[in-house]
């Protein structure tokens, strides 16, 4: 990442969208470039709870865009997962 990518991503606030009282980071609603990092968010038992690809236009990676699922951050896809798991327990109670 260039001096100049990091000016950007700090001066930038990533847009947000409130769900159940919780603030999360918006999915992805344009297409990538084509070759760009992608996360997903993801809900195993690896713990990570992110899946990662480069972009490409298929219909299975258009699909995930319009289900409102890519994320160009990690720590986006993360969040989601957390909030999917923290959602489920809460369910269980």
């Amino acid at each position: 990442m260039t001096t100049s990518d990091l000016a950007v991503k700090h001066r930038l606030k990533q847009p947000t969208i409130t769900i159940a009282g919780v603030e999360l980071p918006r999915p992805e609603m344009v297409e990538p470039d084509i070759g760009k990092d992608c996360y997903i968010p993801t809900v195993s038992e690896n713990g990570i709870g992110y899946g990662y690809f480069e972009w490409n236009s298929s219909e299975w990676r258009l699909t995930l865009l319009r289900k409102g699922l890519i994320h160009l951050a990690p720590e986006n896809a993360k969040a989601w997962s957390d909030f999917w798991l923290g959602q489920i327990r809460e369910a269980m109670k």
